[in-house]
């Protein structure tokens, strides 16, 4: 059995919430980003979530890096529940743990739940991040995978084989910590990724890139769950 590293949350005097690593290895320690996957259903119910949430989480040294909201599926994948990718990073757990202790944070999620439905949430551990701003032209796609190598070779061989396609690897992480509700009974909250790229260049060059034999054999064996282009809001 594995030492997972944990922070605990306290939430009440019955609930309890847990930043739990997936393996001993995990480091909550460092800067850590939030991979928020899900489908909006109330979108000015959200809104109103963001505009009372964001400025708590901003003073906890929450910093959105990336958020962008589906356009299209490459290739087809079957049903579709989400369509929303939020990326917000943290300096550590400890600042995410600030930020769920905070009384009015935990009121105002209750209006995230009423707007949002299939939401999946897992802490990253980024092993590329590229700072491009927003500029209304680049594509952007994400994919991934349901188990992914967690070397640092692997992210190394994605960055230069995208490069070669004059693509660019603008985020790359490994799933390292989900969050756990302590009640009468532990629930995970549902993280549906191992790991995730999103990447950014002409729409084309994309899907030449995923394509490619290159592409292909990089991935080996690792199980692809969604491929999507994605249109960038921040």
């Amino acid at each position: 059995m594995t030492n997972q590293p944990n922070i605990e949350c306290g939430i009440s005097a019955t609930t309890k919430i847990l930043i739990r690593g997936v393996d001993e290895t995990a480091d909550l320690e460092n800067p850590i980003y939030a991979i928020n996957w899900f489908y909006c259903k109330r979108p000015w119910l959200y809104a109103l979530y963001t505009k009372i949430a964001g400025k708590i989480a901003r003073a906890n040294g929450a910093q959105a890096v990336f958020k962008g909201q589906l356009t299209a599926t490459l290739p087809e994948n079957g049903v579709n529940e989400r369509d929303t990718l939020l990326i917000v990073r943290y300096p550590s757990g400890h600042h995410f743990k600030n930020l769920v202790e905070n009384k009015v944070f935990q009121l105002s999620s209750l209006l995230r739940n009423k707007a949002l439905q299939k939401f999946s949430f897992g802490f990253s551990k980024m092993h590329q991040l590229t700072e491009k701003p927003l500029d209304g032209k680049t594509n952007y796609l994400l994919q991934y995978f349901g188990s992914a190598p967690r070397s640092a070779s692997f992210w190394e061989s994605v960055t230069e084989l995208a490069a070669s396609h004059s693509v660019e690897l603008f985020y790359g992480g490994t799933i390292q910590a989900n969050l756990v509700v302590q009640k009468e009974e532990e629930q995970k909250v549902p993280c549906v990724m191992d790991s995730l790229v999103v990447l950014s260049g002409n729409q084309e060059a994309l899907k030449t890139l995923t394509q490619s034999e290159e592409y292909q054999v990089l991935l080996g064996n690792m199980e692809v769950l969604f491929t999507g282009f994605l249109n960038r809001q921040l």
